[in-house]
């Protein structure tokens, strides 16, 4: 029985030390960055940026038909136009469905931008101690952000489901 304690304590030590030299790793590599963040959350900030600004296009566009979109409302209208009755009911769902969508993964986009802004370190003093903390930050809210991500990813298949009959 003994054993199998030695065994058991090992382990956590083990968890432990693997758990520290993650952490002492993104803080050092979050305090020496000149953006101030790990390459990680840079990576994540630039694809989110990149689909937040899609979603609010897509959203605007189809919510907004006939305004400075005029190149999706005219394709929008033929399209439309031109399919038979029992289409174009289910067209204009498609598209409003789209739109309703779209700004409902800005709004998540939004929020998982928010989240990844807390993890930088910002100024030159204490970058150290700071990365330290960010790194803390960063474990501390890894479930919120694999959640949001996981919620976005949803949301894109939604938008492509949408997307295929209008494709058609």
């Amino acid at each position: 029985m003994e054993a199998l304690a030695a065994v058991g304590l090992a382990g956590s030590v083990i968890q432990f030390v693997d758990f520290l030299s993650r952490l002492i790793s993104t803080g050092v590599e979050t305090a020496g960055s000149v953006q101030g963040a790990s390459q990680n959350t840079l990576e994540l900030q630039k694809i989110y940026e990149s689909l937040s600004d899609f979603s609010i296009k897509l959203s605007s566009a189809l919510s907004h038909p006939r305004s400075d979109h005029d190149d999706v409302s005219s394709l929008r209208s033929s399209m439309v136009e031109s399919a038979d009755i029992g289409q174009r009911a289910e067209l204009q769902s498609h598209f409003a469905s789209l739109g309703d969508l779209s700004a409902d993964c800005n709004r998540l986009c939004q929020t998982l931008l928010q989240t990844l802004g807390t993890l930088r370190v910002d100024g030159t003093s204490f970058r150290s101690f700071k990365g330290l903390k960010v790194a803390l930050r960063t474990v501390w809210s890894s479930k919120r952000v694999k959640e949001l991500e996981e919620n976005i990813s949803r949301y894109q298949r939604l938008i492509s489901m949408h997307f295929l009959p209008i494709m058609r």
